[in-house]
């Protein structure tokens, strides 16, 4: 499902990959839970097909909501919390927060760098 749900996005079909994302979230916060890496990756993916139906709103609901357990389950440095990062901070930028994109996008920018980890090993 997260496959086909996927080529209806590259496709354009975006309401038909919202709709699949749904279900496969559903199903899966059932059968794996809510914190479960796959899970946060199907919400991840339904948070940006929610935004480019121009639900952006609730796709920044659902995209703050996964970077919040990526972060807190994987780290901020783990790449699929970065690549969160950078679709919440294009979230801001489309609801005209243009200052929350720029924070976001700079932490991940320094993340990725590694300026992040050398001031956490410069405090100890």
């Amino acid at each position: 499902m997260v496959s086909l749900a996927r080529v209806y996005d590259i496709q354009g079909l975006f309401r038909q990959a919202a709709e699949l994302g749904e279900k496969t979230l559903e199903a899966r916060r059932r059968i794996l839970g809510e914190e479960h890496p796959d899970t946060l990756t199907t919400m991840n993916n339904l948070a940006w097909y929610y935004h480019s139906l121009g639900r952006t709103k609730q796709g920044s609901e659902l995209g703050e909501k996964t970077l919040e357990a990526r972060q807190r389950i994987l780290g901020d440095e783990h790449p699929d919390t970065l690549v969160t990062m950078n679709s919440v901070a294009s979230y801001h930028h489309s609801l005209g927060r243009t200052e929350q994109a720029a924070e976001v996008r700079e932490k991940t920018r320094q993340t990725i760098s590694g300026e992040v980890a050398l001031e956490a090993a410069q405090k100890i």
